[in-house]
């Protein structure tokens, strides 16, 4: 007789979903069970049958003891002690659509993880820079009040410690210091409460303490900062190259001594504040890998992301954009897929061009680059005539000429959204050292909330050490 397939969703006690949640089914009257995941999305149980009725069962808990509980069912009469019988589906009648586990996903009890992110798995050096991840978990210790969370860690030194319910998915999702995906979200499900490592292998070599190979490497000639006043406080703005390396530390000596003229720029644009010193410095830091990275990378391999799906997700809007660009708007979905696998995973040149290009600039893309980095043909224009910077015929100045990097940054400062920044600083009524500001400055600065924490830990951090040194705003 022919099979049959059906699917139902599988709950726990208080109606959460058992997601990649071990389960088992067998015939009435059989004498051995098929092991089965439900989906780890919406935690649906997947089986067949000829037929004949089926016997589901969950996979009991473990007590104090470590034996599985059996407070709920009698154990099974195959003397398998680790599934329990919840239901019998009888296929030939209306099949519900939901079926409910008398359990709670917290009576499985909590499983200990570390993460431990690696630069690539041929070499097993870990991956030693500053990391943001996306995290998504089930945390909760109380039998009726396990909760979902979605939270953005800073991860330092390549691990990364969850807590969460055993049984339940963790979803672990990576991301570069120019904010873009170092891969597609990884899951796993802890099945045992003895503590455990896993390793994530990213597919990059770190250069110098960097992932970013392209570098500028100028002699730049600083000439002595002026008498440059906040327009709060009125006093002096001149920074010294003390502070400079405790901001930027990573940087290189050349730029940092071309940070001294960040205060000049800010007086250029109209933002020589103390306010304006403080959050830029910590956007830059943020932006630019602890002032590493000048340019963005938009090398997508096909190791690391499977599938053109995974490349096309990371930026749809600016993808269909570039395929209405370039002539191509007429392309299915598939035919997008297709081209993107061929010829824009695994290279940097054609991806950034593709996304980030202009027609009548075939040599050029305008990806993020600078002390801010700036991003889109539109924004390059608008900040080469508000400079008078060749920036539309050179936009690698943003990367190699620090100066042209610090300037558009200042300028980007000034005029974005008509002056929305500095609004923003200018209303700031708490103490500078705060980062009651920072989520708003970001949106306009990165486009949403990418390492908002790291940003407010660098706002304040920044402005500790200038009021420790140069004192307070008033």
């Amino acid at each position: 007789m022919a099979l049959t397939e059906y699917k139902i969703k599988v709950v726990d006690a208080s109606n959460k979903p058992l997601l990649n949640f071990p389960m088992a089914t067998r015939y009435v009257g059989g004498d051995k069970k098929n092991n089965k995941l439900t989906s780890d999305t919406e935690g649906i149980l997947t089986f067949q049958s000829d037929d004949r009725a089926v016997e589901v069962f969950v996979l009991a808990p473990i007590d104090k003891n470590g034996q599985p509980d059996m407070t709920k069912f009698k154990e099974d009469s195959d003397n398998d002690n680790a599934y329990y019988q919840i239901t019998t589906l009888n296929v030939l009648r209306d099949l519900p659509s939901t079926i409910k586990s008398p359990y709670f996903l917290s009576d499985y009890g909590i499983a200990k993880t570390k993460f431990i992110f690696y630069e690539n798995e041929q070499d097993k050096k870990v991956y030693s820079l500053p990391l943001t991840v996306k995290v998504s978990y089930l945390v909760g210790e109380a039998k009726n009040s396990p909760q979902f969370i979605e939270v953005t860690r800073e991860v330092k030194n390549g691990e990364l410690n969850i807590t969460s319910i055993l049984h339940s998915r963790i979803q672990v999702h990576p991301f570069k210091p120019d904010n873009t995906p170092f891969k597609t979200p990884q899951g796993y499900t802890p099945r045992s409460t003895t503590p455990i490592t896993l390793s994530v292998y990213f597919d990059i070599k770190s250069n110098n303490s960097t992932t970013e190979p392209d570098k500028p490497d100028l002699s730049v000639k600083v000439p002595e900062v002026g008498d440059i006043k906040c327009l709060t406080c009125s006093k002096s703005l001149k920074i010294d190259l003390d502070f400079i390396k405790k901001v930027a530390p990573k940087a290189k000596k050349d730029f940092q001594q071309a940070l001294l003229l960040l205060p000049n720029y800010l007086k250029k644009y109209s933002s020589n504040t103390c306010r304006d010193l403080i959050n830029i410095l910590a956007q830059a830091q943020a932006e630019t890998l602890e002032f590493t990275a000048l340019r963005e990378s938009l090398n997508y391999t096909k190791k690391t992301f499977k599938t053109p799906g995974n490349i096309y997700s990371i930026s749809p809007t600016a993808m269909n954009a570039g395929f209405l660009r370039r002539g191509m708007g007429n392309y299915t979905k598939q035919q997008k897929l297709d081209y993107i696998w061929r010829h824009l995973a695994d290279n940097d040149k054609a991806y950034g061009f593709h996304l980030y290009g202009n027609e009548s600039y075939p040599n050029n893309d305008y990806r993020g680059r600078g002390l801010l980095h700036l991003t889109h043909f539109s924004g390059y224009k608008d900040c080469a005539e508000g400079t008078g910077l060749d920036i539309i015929n050179n936009p690698k100045l943003l990367e190699k000429d620090y100066k042209v990097a610090i300037e558009t940054g200042t300028w980007f400062w000034k005029n974005k959204n008509d002056g929305a920044i500095l609004r923003l600083t200018a209303s700031e009524s708490v103490q500078i050292n705060s980062d009651a500001i920072t989520t708003s400055i970001t949106k306009l600065v990165n486009g949403g909330n990418m390492k908002l924490a790291e940003r407010k830990f660098a706002k304040k951090s920044i402005a500790k050490q200038f009021i420790e040194k140069y004192g307070v705003c008033k």
